[in-house]
């Protein structure tokens, strides 16, 4: 009789055993499956280069450098599109982070966002930008590399460098 109970007890610790090490190699597994997944939520901050500082020549009053050539417009863009769309990205950024707030699991996990182009999700939007006290209505939309910004019928693709 105490043969039978203990050939039961020791059966019972090899089934103890078997069930504890599988789970902890199941629960290794998944968490090297999270380690992997920080990368893809969490970008990496470049490190920023310090340039020593370059002197320019110091100009006579009537070498001054004309608006044109302190400017560096893109071809083709005038100043009030480039202000235009630069309103149009930095209303949507603040539009689209509005819109994710209001979910808690964006709200908790802020890295996710990363991820809604995975999922097919893109944003969208109709806004009312005012650019020197005039209100213009631009069509704005989220695309992998940037936006595609539509205002007074041309299409325009912008980027964003942070």
């Amino acid at each position: 009789m105490i043969l039978t109970i203990l050939t039961e007890v020791l059966e019972g610790l090899k089934i103890t055993v078997i069930g504890v090490t599988v789970v902890f190699i199941i629960l290794s597994i998944l968490a090297a499956i999270m380690a992997g997944f920080k990368p893809l939520f969490y970008k990496r901050v470049k490190p920023v280069k310090i340039v020593p500082e370059t002197r320019e020549k110091v100009r006579k009053p009537h070498e001054a450098k004309s608006v044109e050539e302190k400017l560096a417009l893109p071809p083709g863009l005038s100043p009030e599109e480039i202000s235009v769309l630069t309103a149009a990205v930095l209303g949507f950024l603040e539009y689209k982070r509005k819109k994710l707030e209001k979910i808690d699991v964006f709200r908790e996990l802020p890295g996710l966002e990363n991820i809604l182009y995975v999922a097919g999700l893109a944003f969208r939007a109709k806004l009312r930008i005012s650019v020197g006290g005039v209100e213009k209505l631009v069509e704005i939309e989220e695309v992998p590399g940037g936006f595609i910004v539509r205002y007074r019928g041309k299409e325009y693709r912008v980027g964003l460098k942070i």
